[in-house]
């Protein structure tokens, strides 16, 4: 209900192992899905997402209809801000279509970590892995037309084996089960 009145959620999740403490920040949301009234989307406005932190881009891009993808480079900026986008503001592309945003990695130019591959894992063991290999993840849910997806990561950016700073967000799609 929240979601659907335009609200973002977010979940700050505590794991303490020992005397360590690692806190992840998810942030939920997911896109407008249609109904059997409602025509089915065939397009989608890219909004200007340069500038903003990772997170926001990714819920604005989302929000839109459009799928992120990652890519880390080298600039001053923090770590996660948008330093470019693939296309600019205003363009039409196909509904659920990917576009590449740059994000970057800080300047610090922190250590690299390998991003692991979680496709088709819950939420839970995803941010379990992410964290594993100092990595944060965010997500959003992506409508899925069979049972066996609904809840299980479906895809992710940057993908695995990419390179990612540690400490940056990889952003998964998680299945939603919605009836074809």
């Amino acid at each position: 209900m929240l979601v659907a009145a335009g609200i973002l959620i977010t979940y700050l999740l505590t794991h303490r192992s020992g005397n360590h403490q690692k806190t992840t920040t998810v942030v939920v949301t997911t896109t407008r899905t249609t109904t059997a009234a409602a025509p089915q989307r065939q397009s989608a406005t890219l909004p200007d997402v340069s500038g903003q932190t990772e997170v926001t881009a990714v819920t604005a891009l989302g929000g839109a209809g459009i799928l992120a993808s990652i890519v880390f480079v080298p600039a001053s900026d923090p770590l996660g801000t948008v330093v470019q986008q693939a296309k600019p503001a205003g363009t039409t592309v196909p509904f659920h279509s990917h576009m590449q945003i740059n994000i970057s990695r800080g300047p610090k130019n922190n250590p690299l970590a390998t991003v692991p591959n979680v496709i088709g894992n819950t939420l839970q063991k995803a941010v379990s892995t992410m964290n594993s290999v100092r990595l944060r993840l965010i997500y959003l849910k992506y409508p899925v037309t069979t049972r066996t997806q609904a809840g299980k990561v479906v895809q992710q950016t940057p993908l695995s084996g990419a390179q990612a700073p540690q400490n940056g967000q990889v952003v998964v799609y998680l299945g939603a089960f919605k009836k074809a």
